[in-house]
């Protein structure tokens, strides 16, 4: 009769498994992460192409309701970034 060996083979297994399984989350994290972090590169250009422009207009001489909507995009471009960054920090912790 053949001697019994134990093998660690099923072990490793699952070991592998589970570490490909945590690979993929990571990749699938980390993209939705770049996503994030694009879309907060794009605001804050658009912000500071924005400021750029309220420059020039204010040069040329801005109306009080242009001034207004000049600000008001400005605000909701703040806004939105600031719900980004929080969307950002939940996602690297």
């Amino acid at each position: 009769m053949r001697k019994f060996q134990f093998t660690l083979e099923t072990l490793e297994r699952a070991k592998e498994a589970e570490r490909e399984q945590q690979e993929a989350e990571l990749a699938r994290t980390q993209k939705a992460l770049d996503t994030l972090l694009d879309q907060m590169a794009r605001l804050k250009a658009g912000l500071t192409d924005h400021q750029r422009e309220l420059g020039r207009q204010m040069d040329r001489g801005l109306s009080g309701m242009k001034a207004c909507v000049y600000d008001n995009y400005a605000t909701y471009l703040r806004e939105t970034m600031e719900q980004l960054n929080k969307r950002i920090a939940q996602a690297t912790a």
